[in-house]
């Protein structure tokens, strides 16, 4: 509901509710990295664009642009597709923050055509977990939710056992207190 998405967004800028998604990029990711970027919306072409604010005029003018922050662990490789698969840590919520953010460090999400991939057939982005530090009246403090039985296939296919079993340990995880304030 709208009341939902918006305490939900409200919980994110406050630092109290955290998203963790999955993903598959392209390339490797070599070690866990924070990402810091202005993001501005084209929203004539629907896209949205990570960088800095005087660089992506927007709408026929400058734009400041959004803060969008995000860490992205890699948790399993596969070298031979030169793939990732990630977990994504959203510090702010924003449109298409993870696809542009991605594309522009150089790893867009894998067919993800409309944000700068090679590849074609549809891309993984999946939110498999939300966690809340106090009890805003939601009901839980971890909620996990599995990829889709088409996506866990692919990723099994691509990562193997391992794969799948770093999916989980990163999702069912809590955040300490600590680690959610350097995504904060």
């Amino acid at each position: 509901t709208l009341a939902g998405a918006q305490l939900g967004s409200s919980l994110i800028r406050s630092g109290r509710l955290h998203k963790r998604y999955i993903a598959v990029v392209e390339g490797v990711v070599e070690r866990a990295e924070r990402w810091d970027d202005t993001l501005h919306r084209d929203e004539r072409r629907r896209v949205t664009r990570a960088g800095r604010p005087a660089a992506h005029p927007t709408g026929g003018g400058r734009s400041r642009g959004q803060t969008a922050r995000l860490v992205v662990r890699p948790l399993a490789v596969s070298r031979e597709e030169r793939l990732t698969l990630v977990g994504v840590e959203l510090g702010t919520g924003r449109t298409h923050q993870i696809r542009a953010q991605c594309a522009a460090h150089g790893h867009p999400l894998s067919g993800d055509r409309k944000y700068g991939s090679r590849s074609a057939g549809g891309y993984l982005l999946h939110a498999g977990a939300l966690q809340v530090d106090d009890d805003p009246g939601l009901g839980f403090s971890l909620l996990v939710s599995d990829p889709p039985t088409e996506a866990a296939e692919s990723i099994l296919r691509r990562f193997g056992p391992d794969g799948a079993q770093a999916i989980r340990r990163f999702l069912e995880t809590p955040l300490s207190a600590a680690s959610a304030a350097r995504y904060s």
